[in-house]
């Protein structure tokens, strides 16, 4: 009779389990919440034939069987992702189960909870002002991911902003270690940048955009790139100690050192600021010619007539930040024509969105995109249609696609990688070798030859675009 009393608790303890309540476990009633909240439900709480749907402010959002997490299941409402507004906000979830030819509710949970985003974050009446905070010694290591693609389209759709199919050049992904050697009295620092293997690996297969040369890299090929800088981000000199290999070494002619310029820090206003607050922005974007970098003192080229908004403050990966978007369009007018003249670039366009942490006093994540048109001209034969080909010569050019490293000559003579009058460069990769160096040393595309000019000829204008977007995340 024992064994039996013993069986049937534990059978009467099974039964229990499979029927646990339904409810919302987390949050709470009433709390706060913000980013991505996480709805938790007991594990043992949905039949197998069952599914819950979701509400928010009364609207349905999914049906889904979320997955188990520990002793819960786990539901993720992104407030951000959903654009959900602060302030009161009702979640309710309801229980279905199957029956064969219908499904019916079983129960139903509901709490209200305040979403705060945003209102959580105290602005000081006169403002806030943006500063880094350099603290010798901290480091902190970013995730890049980088997309480039390009897309041909006509002047009308060009002029219209039409979005047309992209064809994808290439995606990469890097680590950057952005170190604090020093801090001055007056609030500058000693900035060192670096790239980083992959996690868990000893080298890095790497594709110069410019070449498409492949190589591989050990640790002991990256090098460090240093730039003082304000408190406010702005550039005040830059350096690159030149490395020589040790005397007798197997390492010769064929010595790589990777270089990584290609995302400066983002500049803020010298003043208090508010959300709403508009100003000319300094925006810097990466200019170096790896040939002559013993003499350079400066890393950037800084971009007249750059607009900066402090859009709002919000939390972003759990920490209270300031959003801050700097947008820049050159297109049309006596200046467009100039650079068509001398980088064949017809319209260019920046966009660049931070969240800059106030707690941390540094950018926790960064967003752009660059936009470049280049007007394409190609002259039909006499007879009838003529051909392009799908890579042809002369497209636009973003020295090193803005964010992967690329290669420059060790010694000078060869394997170059001049910024000339490109628009985007990126972290450089120099490498010994001969021959005559490439100008510009950018990734370049060509656009679609005309397919279109008919009998008598005439020109048949094409606009060949490049989007690069760039990802910048601090690891945690």
């Amino acid at each position: 009779m024992r064994s039996l009393g013993i069986t049937l608790l534990f059978a009467l303890a099974a039964v229990a389990s499979a029927q646990a309540p339904f409810t919302i476990v987390r949050p709470a009633d009433g709390s706060k919440v913000r980013e991505k909240v996480n709805i938790l439900f007991p594990k043992n709480s949905v039949p197998s034939t069952g599914y819950i749907a979701i509400y928010v402010g009364g609207k349905f959002v999914e049906a889904v069987v979320p997955p188990v997490e520990g002793d819960y299941l786990k539901y993720v409402l992104d407030t951000k992702g959903k654009k959900i507004a602060d302030g009161k906000l009702n979640i309710k979830a309801v229980l279905y189960a199957d029956t064969g030819e219908r499904s019916r509710i079983i129960d139903t949970s509901e709490i209200d909870v305040e979403v705060a985003n945003s209102s959580s974050i105290a602005v000081p009446e006169n403002g806030l002002t943006l500063r880094y905070r350099f603290t010798p010694g901290a480091q902190y290591v970013y995730k890049l991911e980088q997309k480039i693609g390009t897309s041909n389209l006509t002047e009308n759709q060009a002029k219209g902003g039409a979005r047309v199919a992209e064809l994808p050049v290439d995606f990469e992904t890097l680590r950057l270690l952005y170190a604090v050697d020093n801090a001055y009295s007056n609030g500058d620092g000693l900035v060192r940048v670096q790239a980083l293997m992959p996690k868990g690996k000893d080298k890095i297969i790497f594709t110069d955009p410019g070449d498409g040369e492949t190589n591989v890299y050990n640790d002991y090929d990256m090098h460090s790139v240093y730039s003082r800088l304000s408190s406010t981000g702005a550039e005040v000199f830059s350096s690159v100690p030149r490395y020589f290999p040790m005397e007798g070494s197997s390492q010769g002619g064929t010595v790589l050192n990777l270089y990584a310029f290609g995302f400066p820090l983002p500049v803020f206003p010298s003043k208090a600021v508010k959300p709403g607050s508009f100003w000319n922005a300094p925006f810097q974007i990466p200019n170096v010619d790896i040939n002559k970098r013993d003499e350079l003192k400066s890393f950037v080229q800084r971009i007249p007539n750059v607009r900066g908004d402090f859009e709002k403050v919000e939390w972003e990966m759990g920490h209270p930040c300031a959003k801050i978007k700097h947008s820049y369009e050159m297109g049309g007018g006596a200046t467009a024509a100039m650079m068509q003249r001398f980088t064949g670039m017809s319209a260019a366009k920046i966009e660049e969105t931070i969240w800059f942490a106030l707690d941390k006093r540094i950018p926790i994540k960064i967003q752009r995109e660059f936009t470049i048109d280049r007007r394409e001209e190609t002259q039909a034969a006499d007879t009838g249609m003529q051909g392009g080909g799908e890579m042809g010569g002369g497209g636009p050019t973003a020295a090193g696609a803005s964010g992967g490293p690329r290669r420059g000559g060790v010694s000078g003579s060869g394997g170059g990688g001049s910024a000339g009058n490109d628009f985007i460069q990126g972290p450089v990769r120099a490498g010994a070798s001969s021959g005559n160096p490439p100008q510009g040393g950018g990734l370049g595309r060509g656009g679609r030859g005309g397919e279109g000019g008919g009998a008598g000829g005439g020109a048949n204008v094409t606009i060949v675009r490049m989007r690069i977007q760039q990802i910048l995340t601090l690891e945690k």
